[in-house]
């Protein structure tokens, strides 16, 4: 999560006033500074997560993977 926060950072301009890391979630209080949407610096972290999430049960755990898979009615197919 430090990781995801600190990329997030560098693309995007925000204060970052508090913080609290959970084993299952996280809490952050923090302020653009400019016109950027905190969907935006939030969506950057997410997807930093998810992508390593996926990294590391594809080499730990691949069994696992299916339950995470969102299969789509067009038959795409995501984590």
């Amino acid at each position: 999560m430090v990781d995801a926060i600190s990329l997030s950072r560098s693309k995007h301009p925000f204060d970052l006033w508090a913080w609290v890391i959970m084993p299952e979630h996280v809490h952050l209080v923090l302020w653009p500074r400019t016109d950027v949407r905190i969907s935006s610096i939030l969506t950057t972290m997410k997807q930093s997560i998810s992508r390593r999430a996926i990294l590391w049960l594809r080499e730990h755990s691949p069994e696992y993977l299916s339950e995470l898979c969102d299969q789509q009615p067009n038959g795409k197919s995501s984590y």
